[in-house]
């Protein structure tokens, strides 16, 4: 057998033999202490229970065990007054016993009952309450009322029958109210209120006999008084009794059978008052009982449903809070909340995954102490800013976070400003952290701008430097100035020597370049092995002969590369911007100015002259002919080239001749 269910088992085997042995026993004193040992042997298991088990709350049990105690008391003195020793009568002092029980129990059961989740919701689970207020203002419509109105018993006798079976029902009704909790200790409080029941009923019956004088020792109507205690007993040995005095922490609920219950237990007594007002009721204390309980049944009916639906509000709030205190405590995001002084009254655990520090350390300091030094006054006039502007207002700002290790983080801060706010009272902060992102996006901006293999400014930025520069008003003695560079016989290396020699070789060009150029300067790469300097610093013609000689210098300083000594010499055009001139033109001549240092045997400077160009561009139509007069076999073994006079200016023409080879 299980052993949960051995101590519930034995005790009622018990209570059983008392009830047989009483109901067999003679109607004698001796039966009266058989009718005792039920609510005394109770009283014992109770103060046993909570001696072994140690419940949270002891002094409520204790007194739950009194008034048990206190009922077994009753049976001797009516014995006594039985015998004569008093005298017996209704009321008497076996009443007079019986309500000295109900003080410990009421206050025991109330205790009980209210539980830690009920403590501070005095309506909490007061639904039955309500329904018994309903149901007694109908059982006394349809039976109490009519003995009541027969004035067939005097007032205060009637008030000692119904007295104690009231009592006993609004206990019962006490118990009720934790029905509704784990299943656990759901059976305790159903056995809780089935006993109070059992001893209201017996009380009810019993004190209408003794009323009528027709109640004796002995005998079934007697024995009813032994079954409510023996179940009041039976309460604790069910498992277990901490379950009754901590509340099962059972997440609110509300359906929508509790807002039905409490609109129907509200009707029932207003329709049975309305129903005495239409048909003209006679009977007084009908009419003053239902008037009563009607009252009663609206106001605590409303009361209870207005809580039932502040309590959702409540609960629906707290879930807010609680997924907004779940996504702080597991965001990245440091979120602090301080006062309008910046103090700081929390700081989420994104504290220490960000910057380092233990946020139960941050509390009392300013928030702006996580910002470094040399932008910490300009987030204080930020913070300042954002207090002046009063509730609601918000400033966003990026800043420089100090790290615990000394290392500086980049953060988006947004600061709100909620104080005096019912959710949030104070200044709410969030730092983001964006270092990663700051740092893609300059990966990205200089992987746009600049040439991956040596770090120079690409065509695209170097034109756009051109442009800039050429749109600044310049004295005409500070022009701008571009120089073109061109490797000479660069392909040679990377043909015998490979392509990562020849990569290595325009990395430390690309150093020497930038060495030469002034810090005011551009050095870009503009393709392959042909590299340009845009001169914005004063100085003209003369600098730019300056740079390209030191330039040239340094190139033919060999490097030692994969165990090869390799120099490497380069042409430098020379082009000096005129007014009003492009970006494309000016490189153009640059370009030209270069091919004119090639061909005077490289390894030279040139500054463009614009006879230059006529010349480039007599080159280019030789180019242009010689391409045509492949392509349409006009070229001969013996031919001889000459220029036709009639030819007008500017145009080749190829004719062939009869000599031969």
């Amino acid at each position: 057998m299980n052993r949960s269910f051995a101590a519930p088992l034995g005790f009622s085997l018990l209570g059983f033999v008392l009830i047989v042995a009483y109901l067999l026993a003679p109607a004698t004193e001796s039966s009266e202490v058989i009718a005792a040992l039920g609510p005394i042997t109770a009283s014992m298991v109770v103060a046993a229970s909570v001696m072994l088990n140690r419940p949270v709350r002891p002094v409520p049990w204790l007194l739950y065990a009194t008034g048990l105690g206190l009922l077994g008391v009753a049976p001797i003195v009516r014995a006594s007054e039985w015998y004569g020793l008093t005298g017996p009568g209704f009321p008497a002092a076996f009443e007079a016993v019986t309500a000295l029980a109900y003080p410990s129990l009421f206050v025991a059961t109330v205790s009980i009952t209210s539980g830690r989740r009920h403590a501070r919701d005095l309506l909490a689970g007061s639904e039955p309450i309500i329904y018994a207020i309903a149901l007694t203002a109908l059982v006394w419509l349809a039976v109490t009322g009519p003995y009541v109105d027969d004035n067939t018993m005097p007032l205060p006798t009637e008030v000692w029958v119904l007295i104690f079976a009231l009592l006993d029902g609004v206990l019962a009704t006490l118990a009720l109210r934790r029905v509704g909790d784990g299943e656990q200790a759901r059976p305790v409080f159903q056995v809780m209120a089935l006993g109070y029941l059992s001893l209201g009923a017996a009380h009810a019956a019993t004190a209408w006999a003794a009323s009528e004088g027709e109640l004796g020792l002995g005998g079934p109507l007697a024995a009813t008084l032994m079954v409510g205690p023996l179940l009041l007993g039976l309460v604790v040995t069910l498992p277990s009794l901490k379950t009754l005095v901590v509340s099962t922490g059972e997440p609110f609920r509300v359906h929508w059978s509790q807002i039905l219950g409490l609109l129907l237990a509200a009707l029932v007594p207003l329709g049975a008052l309305i129903l005495m007002l239409a048909f003209g009721s006679s009977s007084t204390s009908s009419f003053v009982v239902v008037s009563l309980a009607t009252v009663s049944v609206v106001v605590l009916a409303l009361a209870r449903m207005w809580r039932l639906v502040d309590q959702v509000r409540l609960l629906t709030e707290q879930r807010g809070h609680a997924r907004l205190a779940a996504m702080v405590e597991h965001s990245s995001d440091v979120v602090m909340l301080a006062d309008d002084q910046g103090r700081v009254n929390y700081a989420s655990p994104g504290l220490r995954a960000t910057l380092g520090y233990d946020p139960e350390s941050w509390s009392g300091r300013h928030l702006v102490d996580v910002v470094i030094d040399a932008e910490r006054i300009d987030a204080m006039r930020q913070f300042e800013r954002l207090v002046e502007s009063g509730h609601g207002g918000t400033v966003e700002f990026e800043t420089s976070l100090l790290h615990a290790d000394g290392q500086h983080r980049k953060a988006n801060v947004v600061v709100a400003n909620l104080v005096g706010g019912a959710a949030v009272d104070g200044i709410v902060a969030t730092f983001r952290d964006v270092t990663e992102q700051r740092n893609l996006e300059r990966q990205l901006s200089h992987r746009a701008f600049h040439d991956e293999l040596t770090g120079l400014a690409n065509r695209a930025l170097f034109l756009d430097r051109m442009d800039h520069a050429l749109r600044v008003t310049r004295p005409v003695s500070d022009p701008v100035v571009v120089l073109f560079v061109d490797l000479d016989d660069f392909k040679s290396v990377n043909d015998v020597l490979g392509h990562a020699v020849g990569d290595q070789l325009l990395k430390t060009v690309a150093d020497r370049i930038r060495h030469a150029a002034g810090s005011g300067d551009t050095a870009a790469r503009l393709g392959g092995d042909e590299f340009a300097i845009l001169l914005e610093d004063r100085g003209g013609i003369e600098r730019a002969i300056d740079v390209a000689e030191s330039l040239l210098e340094s190139l033919r300083e060999p490097v030692t590369i994969a165990g090869y000594d390799v120099a490497v010499l380069a042409s430098v055009g020379v082009a000096v911007a005129a007014p009003e001139m492009s970006t494309t033109s000016l490189l153009r001549d640059a370009d030209v100015a270069m091919y004119e240092a090639k061909r005077a045997g490289k390894g030279q400077i040139r500054i463009f002259d614009p006879a230059m160009r006529l010349v480039a561009t007599k080159h280019l139509e030789y180019r242009s002919e010689l391409a045509a007069a492949l392509e349409e076999e006009q070229l001969r073994r013996g031919a001889r080239v000459s220029t036709s006079a009639s030819t007008s200016p500017g145009c080749r023409s190829v004719n062939p001749t009869s000599s031969s080879v």
